[in-house]
Parts: structure tokens; sequence; C-alpha cells
């Protein structure tokens, strides 16, 4: 299965963050997963050890990104609308910032109610 990380769950995982780091730690690690990331996704991940001059944490992020994510994507301008779409429906429905891979049957049922209800590529 491709696993597509957003910097939540990346966040998640570096940081170990609770109560959201095992859920995401177990799906991170279940076997036959490739990780794919995306350079938006490490640089949105990079910024807060950067602003903070953290240099443990950033060779963290880097190592992440080196090792652990497989797969690395280029985003599409089509992509990246579709992305933006899911974040606002995601928020309007949820409060959430945004979503993770430990929400994702959550995430099928707002996609569900968009309005254009097309298939997402």
């Amino acid at each position: 299965m491709r696993l597509y990380l957003d910097a939540a769950p990346v966040i998640y995982a570096v940081e170990q963050v609770a109560p959201f780091f095992p859920v995401v730690d177990a799906r991170l690690s279940t076997s036959g997963t490739v990780r794919v990331a995306s350079d938006l996704t490490r640089m949105e991940c990079r910024v807060k050890p950067v602003r903070e001059g953290n240099a443990d944490l950033l060779k963290d992020y880097d190592d992440f990104f080196a090792y652990a994510a497989v797969e690395i994507v280029a985003l599409s301008r089509e992509v990246m609308d579709q992305a933006t779409e899911i974040r606002a429906i995601w928020v309007q429905n949820t409060g959430c910032p945004a979503p993770c891979c430990c929400c994702r049957d959550q995430l099928r049922r707002v996609l569900d109610q968009r309005p254009s209800a097309r298939p997402l590529s």
C-alpha cells in the first residue's frame, strides 16, 4: 500500500507527539507500506526547527525524509488544487486543521460530501 504523507503525520512521528504518535507509528510501520512524501511536506516540516535554530530536530526531519520516506514525488498544480479542496472541506466539516493517515475513514466520508464529488486522482 502507498501511504502519501502530509506534514501532520510526519511531525507526529518525528516529534513523537502524544496522543497521535502510537497510531501514526503503527500505520507507518505496517509491512508492505510504501511511504511517499513531497518536497512541500518536507518544507513544511523543516520550518519549525529552522525558525527555532534546533539543529537536532532539523537533522531528525532530514533523516526521516532521507531514509523513512521511500519516495519523494513532485506535485502538479492539479494535485495542489485537489489538496486545497480536501483541506478546506476537512476543516469545515471537522474543525481539525488537516487530515492525517490515522483518520482515513473519516476523510472518505467527508470527501463523499463534496459538491463536485469528482474522483481525486
